[in-house]
């Protein structure tokens, strides 16, 4: 039902936006690997870097794509064998010297391949990424409560840390800037004002907002500093709730404690995204579907979304009008992952009350 769709939708930290996801072959594609390799030649270091480079790109992508708890069983491929995955590489920021050569590598690999090679090895994995997240970092501490205003340690930690452009789940943290500080306060941001924050994720082009709200303190008993965060969801899918709890361990300071805080969230909000995005081979279904149209130019845009979606395995069109096309959908795995995946795709599976399954197209946040 659409109701319990929806529902799983604002669990799972969705992210909408006007920006398209990227395709499956964008996903299969591993960008800025930096190599520097020395050898006796730099025709020896070239050739040496380049395998290493395509390696280390190969690894990359199998972690990005599969879950933490399965990366121990990730397949070690060897170096010359690794070029029976590659697709192409593009090489930018080339410096040679006699015996040196250093470059940036973008590695891009074939899709049936990568994927025959996990499922060979029997580890599930995800090639849907989320559209990105506005993150608003609000902080308290001694009762004051702080966005913009400095000092924001929680605000600086996510500036900071690292994920990647590459993340299954991107998120945008604002600068600061004028034009932020104008757009949302943090109070506001934290009773959730719907008006201020369509106003920044305006801003910044994304549909949902997370506002991440944190509060250190001291446990009494212990002595130990906590942090007591919640994640707020707003946006197209939904709002939704996630509390956390983070204690100091040892000496650990303040500072060490929010960034560990912050990576730990944000290493969660991948794997949730993976988890709930896993393709899963060993279910084949199919359902039929209405697409509502507003010509037959639309009909191309919305087969192409379709065709392109990583669980999609393939579309049979049973009808054709300028209202509406009627299709057969064959994915992999349960109609809340097929869901999940063609939201990313700006399309909207919904079910009405008898049953009856319609596609939608959307193009805006």
């Amino acid at each position: 039902m659409i109701t319990r769709l929806s529902m799983l939708f604002g669990l799972l930290l969705l992210g909408a936006s006007q920006h398209a996801a990227m395709a499956a072959g964008d996903v299969y594609s591993v960008e800025n690997v930096a190599v520097d390799q020395t050898a006796e030649t730099a025709a020896a270091a070239r050739d040496i870097a380049l395998a290493g480079g395509q390696q280390r790109a190969l690894r990359r992508l199998l972690e990005r794509l599969t879950l933490a708890a399965d990366h121990r069983r990730l397949p070690e491929v060897a170096k010359k064998a690794i070029a029976e995955l590659v697709k192409g590489i593009e090489i930018s920021e080339e410096k040679t010297s006699p015996k040196r050569y250093i470059a940036t590598l973008s590695v891009t690999f074939k899709k049936e391949r990568v994927r025959g090679l996990l499922r060979a090895n029997g580890i599930s994995f995800s090639e849907t990424r989320a559209k990105p997240i506005l993150l608003l970092p609000v902080f308290r501490a001694a009762g004051a409560v702080r966005l913009w205003q400095d000092p924001n340690p929680w605000r600086d930690a996510w500036s900071n840390v690292s994920i990647g452009s590459d993340a299954p789940v991107p998120f945008v943290v604002p600068a600061g800037e004028l034009a932020d500080v104008a757009s949302i306060s943090a109070t506001q941001a934290l009773a959730g004002d719907k008006r201020r924050l369509d106003v920044i994720a305006d801003r910044y082009g994304v549909g949902d907002t997370l506002v991440a709200f944190a509060e250190l303190d001291v446990d009494l008993a212990t002595r130990a500093k906590r942090l007591q965060v919640s994640l707020r969801q707003q946006g197209p899918t939904g709002p939704n709730l996630i509390v956390e709890s983070f204690s100091s361990a040892g000496q650990e300071t303040e500072a060490a404690l929010i960034t560990r805080a912050v990576a730990g969230i944000a290493v969660g909000i991948q794997e949730r995204w993976k988890e709930a995005t896993l393709i899963r081979f060993d279910k084949e279904r199919s359902l039929s579907a209405r697409v509502p149209l507003s010509g037959l130019r639309d009909w191309i845009v919305v087969r192409k979304r379709l065709t392109d979606n990583s669980l999609v395995q393939r579309v049979d069109l049973t009808s054709l009008s300028v209202e509406s096309a009627r299709v057969v959908l064959h994915y992999w795995g349960d109609i809340e992952r097929l869901a999940i995946a063609l939201t990313q795709s700006n399309l909207r599976l919904e079910e009405d009350t008898n049953g009856f399954w319609t596609v939608i197209r959307f193009d805006g946040s």
